[in-house]
């Protein structure tokens, strides 16, 4: 595609691409509700939503943006409740919580580590579909940096 002239470019239609990506980014909050609160359960849809807010505002972004956030502050998000059981952690989480627990309890600390996946559909144009390597690879790029614009300028 790429040695095709700027006129055939122009004509060849945009497509979907389906971006993941796993991120990671530090906040600093003055307290961290207790672990599996209410007040937890509140911060996990307010972050949620905070990382699905900021990546709607890309030009290339698409309708149905997934955030699914990992952990913070060395606390797991993914948990679960059964009808008249304890709490129930994925299996996955089991290995990885052990050794975030002892970040945990440095909880007052001045910042706090998210990690989050997240799945965005892109609109990928014809310049984006020449690119040498993967379809979607500027598509990812434009994303990144669109996240790091408002990581590092505070805006929302």
């Amino acid at each position: 595609l790429a040695a095709l002239p700027d006129e055939v470019l122009s004509q060849i239609p945009d497509t979907m691409v389906e971006v993941t990506t796993f991120g990671t980014l530090t906040l600093q909050l003055s307290t961290i509700p207790k672990h599996r609160t209410e007040n937890w359960s509140k911060l996990k849809s307010v972050l949620t939503k905070t990382v699905a807010s900021v990546m709607v505002k890309s030009p290339i972004a698409g309708h149905g943006i997934e955030v699914e956030l990992l952990t913070f502050a060395g606390q797991s998000f993914r948990w679960r409740r059964s009808l008249g059981e304890s709490v129930i952690e994925d299996e996955n989480d089991q290995v990885a919580l052990s050794s975030l627990q002892s970040r945990a309890k440095r909880r007052a600390s001045s910042s706090q580590q998210l990690q989050f996946n997240m799945k965005i559909p892109a609109r990928c144009d014809a310049s984006c579909q020449s690119v040498g390597g993967y379809l979607g690879h500027d598509a990812f790029d434009e994303l990144e940096s669109h996240l790091q614009y408002y990581v590092t300028s505070g805006v929302v």
